[in-house]
């Protein structure tokens, strides 16, 4: 029918509910001019594609999945934690342009991570990569005012294989004496 996740409260308008108290029957049906207000405004997509081998199914398998890969993207730019392109806190167009270049740069480079990840058969999210690379820390243990050692914490299997992927041993502390 018309309900759909969280647009359930918003499509109970659509749903007739009569009650016969002589039978004590009820009958649900749809609300007819509810509906032509809501298919009035319901969106519609044209696809343009190329590739005329595509029977129609996988033009829209094939959308469907580039279409996800790009709201990730989106989803990433706007998260918090990793690339946060807002608020923008640049007053000048220079440095606005500059401050998304920069921000679409770290995109592209999380994005090549994750391919580089999966060429070898290590396959995750844009989040769940920088999850992983975040939680490998250093920490600097002061044992006395002359002696102090620097050192990596314990890594999970899939941390030491992203470790290893992506060359950071040259910027990990020396192994200790």
């Amino acid at each position: 029918m018309f309900d759909k996740g969280n647009n359930s409260k918003k499509n109970i308008h659509m749903i007739k509910n009569e009650v016969e108290e002589k039978y004590k029957k009820l009958s649900i049906r749809t609300n007819q001019n509810e509906k032509k207000k809501r298919i009035k405004y319901m969106g519609k997509r044209i696809i343009f594609s190329t590739d005329l081998t595509l029977t129609p199914e996988e033009m829209i398998d094939l959308y469907d999945r580039e279409k996800n890969k790009v709201e990730e993207a989106f989803k990433l730019s706007k998260s918090p934690d990793i690339i946060r392109f807002q608020p923008v806190r640049h007053w000048t167009d220079s440095k606005v342009r500059i401050y998304a270049l920069i921000c679409v740069l770290s995109l592209l480079v999380i994005k090549l991570m994750v391919y580089k990840a999966k060429e070898k058969d290590i396959i995750m999210s844009s989040d769940v990569l920088c999850t992983e690379l975040k939680d490998i820390r250093e920490v600097l243990l002061l044992y006395s005012e002359e002696r102090a050692e620097r050192m990596l914490t314990t890594m999970s299997t899939i941390q030491k294989n992203l470790f290893n992927i992506f060359g950071l041993d040259d910027f990990a502390p020396p192994a200790s004496k």
